[in-house]
């Protein structure tokens, strides 16, 4: 399922039942309200309301944890500076 699509199956919940969404004149609102149709997560495309398959998978979508990022430093961590190899002062050619 596509980002979009849970948006749009998590706005039919919050919506519950109310026949328009900010949504509702794009055309591929329609196309993923037929999808939802099709795959059983709503009753009718013209006022769609959650069955009972789709209020469960927004009930999975809810329990989901919200993702958090957690910053690492790849690879073994030395801070120490090398120790500088080369010599100051005039090239000897």
């Amino acid at each position: 399922m596509t980002p979009y699509e849970i948006h749009v199956l998590l706005d039919i919940h919050a919506l519950a039942g109310m026949q328009h969404s900010q949504y509702s004149s794009a055309p591929i609102y329609l196309e993923t309200l037929w999808s939802f149709q099709r795959h059983g997560l709503i009753d009718k495309v013209d006022s769609p309301v959650l069955t009972e398959r789709g209020k469960a998978y927004v009930y999975f979508l809810e329990s989901l944890p919200l993702p958090v990022a957690h910053w690492s430093i790849p690879g073994p961590w030395n801070p120490q500076i090398p120790p500088c190899t080369f010599k100051v002062g005039k090239v000897e050619e």
